[in-house]
């Protein structure tokens, strides 16, 4: 790492990880919580490790490291790690498991927003959105699986296709959200009303 006045710093990084992602929150006290995911790209299952820093200077490793992170439309994507402000968490997405963490540290798997190997996330306010192939859902909620799904883009491709980055904008007065999806070079415009979640 280098760093700001140009001279070489230790990394924190182990052997073969790469930083891929980075994900904020501002406390309640108006500090900020920084979390980076590195990913291990030398193997097959592409392991997560998760930092977090409240400075941008000081690191400390996460209490969990990701077996398979593997995301296979896109290895090297950066929507992986959100932070939902609507649940005040931060959440990461690995290949079969979902992890969600209050402080950026100390993580807990989260069966209730776990969707598909490849799904991708984003966040809009209260809404979670995951999109894997040519499906995607949303959710407003940590706490129970309820992965509403978007009936206007769920099959509309061939099984083939395979979503490789979304975008979002925010909520507007309403809560409701509009979601970008483009895989193939065949994008979607999917409208999201606060109501559907």
């Amino acid at each position: 790492m280098v760093s700001a006045e140009g001279e070489t710093e230790a990394t924190i990084l182990a052997e073969n990880y790469e930083f891929f992602d980075i994900a904020h929150k501002t406390n309640a006290d108006g500090s900020t919580t920084y979390v980076a995911a590195a990913k291990n790209f030398s193997g097959t299952t592409y392991p997560i490790k998760l930092y977090s820093s409240t400075d941008g200077v000081n690191w400390t490793e996460g209490n969990v490291t990701i077996d398979n992170g593997a995301i296979s439309a896109n290895q090297r994507t950066q929507q992986q790690l959100v932070f939902w402000e609507g649940q005040n968490c931060f959440v990461v997405k690995g290949a079969a498991k979902t992890y969600t963490s209050s402080d950026g540290n100390v993580w807990t798997e989260n069966a209730n927003v776990q969707y598909s190997s490849n799904a991708l996330l984003a966040s809009a306010g209260e809404q979670l959105i995951l999109v894997a192939r040519n499906h995607a859902r949303v959710t407003i909620t940590a706490t129970t699986k309820e992965l509403v799904p978007y009936d206007e883009f769920d099959g509309k491709t061939n099984s083939t296709y395979y979503a490789k980055a979304i975008g979002v904008t925010k909520p507007d007065a309403e809560g409701n959200v509009s979601v970008f999806v483009d895989g193939n070079n065949i994008p979607f415009d999917l409208k999201v009303s606060a109501e559907r979640c």
